[in-house]
C-alpha cells in the first residue's frame, strides 16, 4: 500500500479502535513518500478498510473486534494546500488545516461522522474524501473522471485560490440576500392579500349606504346574535314546559 503526497503532507495521521482484528492502532505520517508492506494477511487490507470507512464508507457489526464496544477511527489531514475552503464554507464547519475526520460505530449499530468535531452525512464526508484520498488500483482512477475534482485541478494549477476565496464569499453574501428578498417578497404578498380584504370590507360598508337607523339596527342584531346561546337554552326550556312525558303542561291537560 503507498500512500503519496505532495510538499506537504495531506494525511498526518491515523488512529483505529476496535476495528476487525485491530484493538488499537496509531500511525504517523511524515513528509514524502510512505510505503506499508507485508505478506498476505497481515493486515495490509484491514488499514485500508479503516481508512475507506473514516472517508465514508457505509458499515456494519461486523467491523467490530469487541462486539459490546463502540469502534472508532480518527484520520487528521493537512489541507491547507488544497483549496477547500469553499467546501467548509458550504457544509457550514469551521475550517482547519489540521483537519480531524472521525468515525464511530457503536454496538447498537448506528454509525457517526465527524469534521472537526461537528456531526455530519455520510454525504458530506464523502464529498470532502473526494478531495483527500484517490485509491488507485490496476487500470482504475475513478476521480479523474470527476468534473468537481478536474476543476479542481485546473484551478490549482491557475492558481485562483484568491479567485476562488472571493467568489466563495460573494457567494455567500449574495444567497443571505436573496433569502432576506425572498422573506420581503413573501411580505408583500401577504400584505397585499390583506390589503385586498380591507377594500373589500371597505366597499361593503360605503354599498350600505348606512345612517343612523340602520346604526340602530344593527347594533340590537348584533346584540340578538350575540344572545343566541341564552335564547337557544330558554327556548329549548320552554318546549320541555310544554311538551314534557311526566311534567308538561300538555301532559297535564290531556
Amino acid at each position: 500500500m503507498v500512500l503519496n503526497r505532495k510538499k506537504h503532507q495531506l494525511i498526518t495521521s491515523l488512529k483505529i479502535l476496535n476495528y476487525a482484528l485491530i484493538d488499537n492502532l496509531d500511525i504517523s505520517f511524515t513528509d514524502g513518500l510512505s510505503c506499508i508492506t507485508g505478506e498476505t494477511g497481515a493486515g495490509k487490507s484491514i488499514l485500508m478498510g479503516g481508512l475507506s470507512l473514516v472517508l465514508g464508507k457505509r458499515a456494519d457489526l461486523n467491523v467490530l473486534k469487541n462486539p459490546n464496544k463502540k469502534c472508532v477511527i480518527e484520520a487528521t489531514f493537512y489541507i491547507d494546500n488544497y483549496s477547500l475552503r469553499e467546501f467548509f464554507d458550504e457544509a457550514q464547519i469551521d475550517y482547519q488545516k489540521e483537519t480531524l475526520l472521525r468515525r464511530e460505530i457503536i454496538p447498537g449499530g448506528k454509525s457517526r461522522a465527524f469534521i472537526n468535531d461537528s456531526p455530519v452525512t455520510l454525504e458530506k464526508i464523502n464529498r470532502l474524501s473526494d478531495f483527500l484520498i484517490d485509491v488507485h488500483s490496476q487500470n482504475e482512477n475513478q476521480t479523474l473522471f470527476k468534473d468537481e475534482y478536474q476543476f479542481l485541478v485546473l484551478d490549482a494549477l491557475a492558481k485562483n485560490d484568491i479567485l476562488i476565496n472571493e467568489y466563495s464569499k460573494n457567494l455567500i453574501e449574495f444567497n443571505v440576500t436573496k433569502k432576506i428578498y425572498d422573506e420581503l417578497l413573501l411580505k408583500s404578498h401577504s400584505l397585499k392579500q390583506e390589503s385586498d380584504y380591507n377594500k373589500f370590507l371597505y366597499d361593503e360598508l360605503v354599498n350600505e349606504d348606512l345612517n343612523l337607523d340602520s346604526q340602530i339596527s344593527i347594533v340590537e342584531e348584533i346584540e340578538k346574535l350575540s344572545n343566541v346561546e341564552d335564547l337557544q337554552l330558554n327556548l329549548s326550556q320552554s318546549i320541555q314546559i310544554i311538551e314534557g312525558d311526566q311534567i308538561g303542561l300538555l301532559t297535564q291537560i290531556s
